[in-house]
Parts: structure tokens; sequence; C-alpha cells
């Protein structure tokens, strides 16, 4: 029985990660290089507004649809300068459902926490290479910052680290991230 156990664990294991894995995308540029703040290497907090159109399937599905009572953007340097010169960080908390995405080099995070379990796609890995396929990026300068606007072009799996259970971020959902200087 405890190899049977221990053999589904496995197999689930790999399935999730594999599953991950084809929501990367190791090849291209990815589009958050086009960001006024990608070569910004000071310490920095701005106000933010954050707008959410989310379909989130979680046992059942989930609408965040409006402005985030709370938004801020970060800029967090890194003092080893390995990969890239900071970590560029989005924060935006509505009703229920707290969103982050961050870019750093080659690589971005995206992570949701709901009812206090996070759920996340992609790590910043060694290499720092991997970007989230299916996620288009739209940037807008403006004159006082900034718009970055996250369109889902196909759903999007995110995995637990505590448990088996992962959410599905539905195609058409829509995050908008308007930093201000």
């Amino acid at each position: 029985m405890k190899k049977i156990i221990l053999s589904l664990l496995l197999t689930l294991s790999c399935i999730a990660i594999n599953a991950q894995d084809n929501n990367l995308d190791y090849k291209s540029r990815p589009a958050f290089l086009r960001s006024i703040f990608n070569n910004c290497k000071s310490e920095i907090g701005l106000s933010m507004d954050a707008y959410a159109n989310l379909h989130i399937v979680a046992g059942k599905t989930i609408a965040i649809k409006g402005k985030a009572p709370e938004a801020y953007f970060m800029i967090e340097p890194d003092e080893d300068d390995v990969c890239d010169k900071s970590y560029k960080v989005y924060n935006a908390h509505f009703n229920g459902v707290s969103v982050q995405y961050s870019t750093y080099a080659y690589a971005d995070v995206l992570s949701l926490t709901i009812n206090k379990e996070d759920y996340h796609i992609n790590e910043y890995d060694g290499a720092c290479d991997s970007h989230i396929k299916n996620l288009r990026h739209q940037y807008k300068k403006t004159k006082t910052g900034e718009i970055l606007t996250l369109t889902c072009t196909k759903d999007i799996p995110l995995f637990s680290d505590n448990s088996n259970r992962r959410i599905i971020l539905k195609k058409g959902s829509v995050l908008t991230f308007n930093v201000k200087k």
C-alpha cells in the first residue's frame, strides 16, 4: 500500500511539474523587458492603481472585478547583481484575493493568494530565463509613469507548494497596473 501511495505521489508531482513547464517559455525575449522600469537599480516604492477582471477556477469560479483598495509597486535591488539589477514587483490586494506579479532578468512570477493559500506559476530559478507563456503584456507610457496591462491569452494554471491543489486563471482575465512616478 505504501508503494502504491508513493508511486501515486511521484506521478502527481511529475504531472504538476510538466504542466507548469508547458506554460513557460524559454526561447523568446519576454515583453516585460520593454518596461520603463526594467533597468532601474535603485530601491523605489511607488503608488499604483490596480484593476482586475479575473476569472479564477478554484473548485468554484471566483470573479474579481474592479479597482484594488490597496496596490503598490516596488523595485527591490539585487545586491548581488546576478542576472539583473533589480526585482520589479506589482502588488494588489482585492477583496478576498491578493495578486503579486514580479519580473527579474528574463523570468516573471505570477502569484495569487486566495483564502490564505498561495498559488503561483514560475519561480526565479538559477538561470532566470523562463517566463509565463500565454500572458500578454501591453505597456503605455504616461506623463506620470506607466500602465501595464496583463491579459491571459489561454488558461493559465497556478500551483500551490503546500498541497497538490491548483487553480486556473481563465483566458480573457485582465490585470491593469497604473504605476505613478
